[in-house]
């Protein structure tokens, strides 16, 4: 999915440090290649992924990557995205500098999610891992919810 921010004013995202939320949907059990992880198998359901965006274009540059089918292989999540069964739902994101992605997880586990694969997207870390399986999709309202009353401005991308 492509979104055009120049003609979807309700989609404009900064051009500005920050960390992000990809929140997706795993439509049916997956077993794919991930670079030094190996294979990783995932269950249907759905997940967080966790990350910064501390380059130049900021969070609209990194948001947007991901949200584009068409691209390069470099990160775990990449691999991921480049599913037919997987969709992006929503995008989170707060406007800081430095980098918040072990806090964040640590917060959203402590919301009861669960580490998607061990080490997936946090091998620069100490973190478990940066996809966090949400344990009962029922419980998406309330992490958004929660979510949006710390301040993340949230975005539906379908």
């Amino acid at each position: 999915m492509v979104i055009d921010i120049n003609t979807n004013e309700n989609f404009r995202i900064p051009q500005r440090k920050g960390t992000y939320l990809l929140i997706i949907n795993i439509l049916r059990y997956i077993e794919i290649k991930v670079g030094s992880l190996g294979i990783v198998k995932l269950e249907p359901g759905i997940y967080i992924y966790v990350g910064s965006a501390l380059a130049p274009g900021g969070l609209q540059a990194r948001i947007l990557r991901h949200l584009r089918k068409e691209k390069k292989i470099h990160w775990h999540i990449d691999y991921l995205l480049a599913s037919d069964d997987v969709r992006i739902l929503y995008i989170a994101y707060l406007v800081y500098p430095k980098k918040l992605e072990s806090t964040i997880t640590s917060e959203l586990i402590s919301l009861g999610l669960k580490p998607g694969w061990y080490r997936f997207g946090s091998t620069d870390t100490k973190d478990p891992s940066h996809l966090l399986r949400l344990p009962n999709e029922r419980d998406l309202g309330g992490i958004l919810k929660i979510l949006k009353d710390k301040g993340w401005i949230i975005k539906p991308t379908i």
